[in-house]
């Protein structure tokens, strides 16, 4: 069954389609809230008959006509789909992608239904292309890697980074910006960039944002927030830190060992997108979050240029390269 709420937040209130914030704690660990582009309006989505006829065939029994499980309907309907369940041009934070996994979306399914070349498999992988190449947008917006190095690394990452960041929000990577945006049409509701534009971040003494900075902020966010621009890391990048900083504690003969790209994948989730690093016990470690042992154990925390590869490492699908 489609998860409307994929992301639970942590004592953060969203309601879709007016989109009131009330925020309690601001405890955004281990948190994306997301939806589709929230029931708004979009231009009019091109006709794709052949993905509507695979989305009756696989999702029609749930989620077609008076079929309605988990109030979620109309999945016949690419222009519902669109306004509803996917961000246009970013499969990593579309509800409708990140639902497709064995037990989820179909019901029942199992690990070999979406085994390599299986209908599912093949159908999931079009549901992302049609999402990443469905491209309304006329806004005329930077990457996220330009917008990171300009903007969220020096001027926000410095404080809301590893240990301690403000109100538990941690800006030194993609899945922590992820919890305080409304990516599409909605991104003036987003908790960032009220922050930022109502001058309340950054805090002094460092200098608020200027216009033009703020503005490039705002359309990056309604261009659907993208992880774009970005080289993906490799192991060796990802393995590289590890020899450095992690080895002397997590050895071949340790009990958790890092030795090897199959002994690091026992702490990376098997889910796609920002919602596998989130759950991931490795990136939650260097972050420092709630819950697990924070490390390097006993030593400084990596700095954010090292989570930053860990984290892509993870977004690129955790491969042994």
């Amino acid at each position: 069954m489609l998860n409307r709420r994929l992301f639970k937040p942590a004592k953060v209130f969203i309601f879709i389609g007016s989109i009131s914030i009330l925020l309690t704690s601001c405890n955004f660990e281990n948190t994306i809230v997301n939806s589709g582009t929230s029931g708004s309006s979009l231009p009019p989505i091109p006709p794709n008959p052949a993905l509507t006829a695979k989305l009756v065939q696989h999702c029609g029994e749930c989620h077609v006509g008076s079929n309605k499980s988990g109030g979620i309907k109309d999945l016949d309907n690419l222009q519902w789909v669109a306004e509803n369940y996917i961000v246009p041009a970013n499969s990593s934070i579309s509800m409708l992608y990140l639902n497709m996994n064995p037990g989820d979306m179909p019901k029942n399914t199992t690990a070999a239904d979406y085994a390599d070349g299986t209908d599912l498999a093949i159908f999931k992988a079009e549901i992302k292309e049609w999402i990443d190449t469905l491209d309304i947008n006329t806004i005329d917006a930077k990457s996220f890697a330009e917008i990171y190095t300009d903007i969220f690394e020096p001027r926000c990452a410095t404080c809301h980074s590893v240990d301690n960041p403000p109100a538990g929000i941690q800006l030194n990577s993609y899945t922590g910006i992820l919890r305080v945006i409304e990516p599409g049409p909605l991104a003036e509701t987003s908790l960032l960039y009220d922050a930022i534009n109502q001058g309340r971040m950054p805090k002094a003494p460092n200098p608020l944002l200027d216009p033009d900075e703020i503005e490039e902020v705002l359309k990056w966010i309604q261009a659907g927030g993208a992880y774009d621009g970005i080289t993906p890391a490799t192991f060796t990048e990802v393995n590289t830190i590890i020899q450095a900083k992690c080895i002397s504690c997590h050895g071949a003969s340790t009990s958790r060992s890092l030795a090897s790209h199959a002994d690091v994948m026992a702490y990376v989730s098997s889910t796609v997108g920002p919602t596998g690093v989130a759950e991931s016990t490795l990136y939650r470690a260097v972050q420092r979050q709630s819950g697990v042992q924070p490390m390097p154990r006993n030593n400084p925390a990596l700095p954010n240029s090292e989570i930053f590869t860990i984290e892509s490492w993870i977004l690129d699908g955790a491969q042994d390269n």
